[in-house]
C-alpha cells in the first residue's frame, strides 16, 4: 500500500470513528492492521499464528506486536 493510500484510508477511518458511538477500533488480523494503518508485519503475512493488534482512535494508532517486528 502506498503511503498516500494508507494515509487516506486512515483519515477515512478516523472520520467514521468521530461519528461512531464508540471511541476506538481494535484490529487483530495482520491484513486488517495493514489496511487500516499501513503497518505490515512480514511474520504476520507468513505465519497465521503470529499475534498482533492495533487500536485506532480518532487521534492515535497503537500497534502491539512481538519484539521480532521491531527489528
Amino acid at each position: 500500500m502506498s503511503d498516500d493510500l494508507g494515509r487516506a484510508t486512515l483519515a477515512r477511518l478516523r472520520a467514521h470513528l468521530s461519528e461512531a458511538s464508540f471511541d476506538a477500533l481494535v484490529l487483530t488480523g495482520a491484513e486488517n492492521i495493514a489496511y487500516a494503518t499501513g503497518y505490515r508485519s512480514v511474520a504476520g503475512d507468513i505465519f497465521r499464528s503470529h499475534r498482533m493488534a492495533a487500536v485506532v482512535t480518532g487521534d492515535d494508532v497503537t500497534v502491539v506486536a512481538p519484539a521480532a517486528d521491531a527489528g
